[in-house]
């Protein structure tokens, strides 16, 4: 059985090889260890972060260090030296925005629509990803438009571009499961316009009165099928 550090290191490996910048990020709290720190001291329930923080708003999925920007790994050598520890915490994958890519975060309803979109070959080829909160990634070129593109408000889709991060897959949200890739990533991206438009007709299609409700868009296909966020 291959290892889960062997599983973090190849997957590291990878984005460095398609030029996606990664860093460290923060694991899940060990629940038993901690939730026994946590009764001694009187508190609540023990936090999901390995951070510490109860109120974490990205509990497994954020960057380790706050100076994220400036310790993106780019190299074999770098990953290595996170993910290959054959000791020690195992960090979670997180890929930086806004340089190689852009993520387009949809809710199920309109992610499931774009991928048959993509499917039908509507909308052109994407890598997709599954966060285990619920949340459709969508992977698109960087917007290097002087105006940046903007979705109508009320869609439920928001781009994270340059200065956000996203937990990149098969990172280990603890009690909240795993991401995971519905369509893998591969050289090349699909235009952010030409990403943004489909995601935009897959969530106008989504409305009740022009297409299916969005009660009947939110099963994910299962990952031999096809090949959050903050």
């Amino acid at each position: 059985m291959v290892s889960r550090r062997a599983v973090m290191l190849r997957a590291a490996l990878s984005y460095v090889d398609v030029g996606w910048p990664i860093v460290p990020g923060v694991m899940p709290a060990d629940q038993r260890r901690r939730g026994r720190v946590w009764a001694l001291l009187g508190g609540g329930p023990p936090p999901e972060c390995f951070c510490g923080q109860a109120d974490c708003r990205w509990p497994a999925a954020h960057p380790l260090s706050p100076d994220w920007a400036d310790q993106r790994v780019t190299t074999h050598q770098a990953a290595t030296f996170w993910w290959g520890r054959q000791q020690g915490p195992l960090p979670n994958i997180v890929l930086c925005c806004g340089e190689a890519l852009d993520v387009w975060v949809a809710p199920a309803h309109v992610g499931s629509r774009t991928l048959e979109l993509i499917d039908a070959g509507v909308a052109p080829p994407a890598p997709v990803a599954l966060s285990p909160t619920g949340q459709w990634h969508f992977f698109a070129a960087p917007d290097i438009a002087e105006r940046p593109l903007r979705v109508p408000a009320g869609l439920g889709v928001t781009r994270l571009g340059a200065g956000c991060w996203v937990s990149a897959p098969p990172s280990d949200r603890g009690s909240a499961g795993r991401d995971r890739w519905l369509v893998p990533p591969h050289r090349g991206l699909p235009d952010a316009a030409a990403m943004a438009a489909a995601l935009i007709l897959a969530a106008a299609w989504s409305l009740p009165g022009l297409g299916q409700t969005s009660g009947s868009q939110t099963r994910p296909p299962a990952p031999s099928d096809r090949g959050g966020h903050r």
